[in-house]
């Protein structure tokens, strides 16, 4: 498997861990910009990962996503393996 085959495969597990934290299917975060932030305490610890959801996503997703607790704009989706921040 070739280092491009591998980040592809990497970047597709990926996408389907953050679907499934957020109760959202592979195809629904398709349709969505996003970004994936830590969420450290003072002393830098990571306890943590929030999603931020970037402007113009459809209401339905929106309203599937709003029931998810949040730190101010972050979607928390905890520390789920296959995710990293960016």
């Amino acid at each position: 498997m070739s280092s491009r085959e591998l980040e592809d495969r990497y970047d597709r597990e990926e996408a389907e861990a953050i679907a499934a934290a957020l109760g959202l299917t592979p195809d629904e975060l398709d349709e969505i910009e996003y970004s994936i932030h830590d969420i450290a305490n003072d002393d830098g610890l990571v306890f943590d990962y929030g999603v931020e959801i970037k402007e113009g996503a459809p209401q339905y997703i929106l309203d599937k996503l709003a029931r998810l607790p949040r730190y101010g704009n972050l979607i928390s989706v905890g520390l789920v393996p296959g995710i990293r921040a960016e």
